[in-house]
Order: structure tokens, then C-alpha cells, then sequence
């Protein structure tokens, strides 16, 4: 372990059950999030697993792994724009304590991404929005296919809502 906690923190989906989650024909294991990432500019903290780890390219963008990014904006994502994401749906949800919305869609090949789907939780906060992002290969993969897009699987999903549920935001 990187650091010790006093507090192991385990985080089920049923710690989640405002998110909504995929449905799965067999259940996936319990996710133990043993570190923890406190941003002292936001004052937002969020869980993640052991094996994974946290790359702080600023104060206002982090990365959890290879497919999860955490953003800080004063833009709302969820408002159109020309070179942005395609928002397939969006649902009104709770996250940490506050209304927060669920936007799924996807990202095409514009600015050298690989063309794949995401999974995305907007807070706002006093003008401020919190998002939490998980995208089905990551933002660094740039060999593949382009001409289809790639699917998030429910393994990935379920651990980003239990990562996402572990994120408490000031």
C-alpha cells in the first residue's frame, strides 16, 4: 500500500444506489478503495483502488487510472458546443449530498481521440462544476479502429460508480 490509512474504506454498489448502475447477469465483486486523493485547491477528496494510479496534471484535471479523469470548469459540459462530446442522454441524479447529472455519450476521433463511449457526473457548485468522467479505453489510447466506437464494459462502469460514490465534494 502507498500510504497509510487508519480508516480502510470498502464502497459497494449499494453505497451508490442514487447512481444508476448496469444491470449484469451475475454480480461483480466488492471494490476495495484503500487510497484516497485530496485536491487542496477544491477541497473535494475522492477513493480509488491500490492498483491504480493518480497522475495530477493540474490543480484542475486529475487521472485515476487509465480511464478516469476528474475536471474542475467553470463551463458547464453539458452545454453544446461545436468541437465538444455527443451527449446521448442525460439524467437528473444525487451525487455526494447535491443534484448532480449522469451524461453518457461518446467521444469521436476529433483531436486524435479514439472513437469510444463515456460515462460522466457534473456537479455544480457555486459555479463550479465537479465532473467525473470514465471513458471505455482512455484518453491516451490512440491505435485502433476509428470506425467504431468503443463500448464501456460493466466491470469498468461498476467500479466507477464506486469510485465516483467515494468523491466528496466541498
Amino acid at each position: 500500500m502507498k500510504k497509510s490509512i487508519a480508516v480502510l474504506l470498502v464502497v459497494t454498489l449499494s453505497a451508490c444506489s442514487n447512481l444508476p448502475v448496469s444491470n449484469t447477469s451475475t454480480p461483480l465483486p466488492q471494490t476495495t478503495l484503500q487510497n484516497i486523493y485530496n485536491n487542496s485547491k477544491y477541497g473535494y477528496s475522492i477513493n480509488y483502488p491500490d492498483n491504480y494510479n493518480v497522475t495530477v496534471v493540474s490543480d484542475d484535471y486529475v487521472e485515476i487510472g487509465s480511464k478516469i479523469t476528474v475536471e474542475v470548469m467553470t463551463t458547464d459540459p453539458a452545454a453544446p458546443r461545436g468541437d465538444g462530446a455527443v451527449i446521448e442522454s442525460t439524467s437528473d441524479v444525487q451525487f455526494s449530498g447535491y443534484p448532480a447529472k449522469l451524461l453518457t455519450g461518446y467521444i469521436g476521433s476529433v483531436g486524435g481521440y479514439m472513437p469510444q463511449q463515456f460515462r460522466k457526473i457534473v456537479v455544480e457548485r457555486n459555479g463550479i462544476f465537479f465532473v467525473i468522467t470514465l471513458y471505455a479505453l482512455g484518453l491516451h489510447v490512440t491505435d485502433g479502429d476509428i470506425s467504431q466506437i468503443a463500448q464501456l464494459v460493466p466491470e469498468d462502469i461498476s467500479l466507477f460508480d464506486n469510485i465516483a460514490a467515494s468523491m466528496q465534494i466541498p
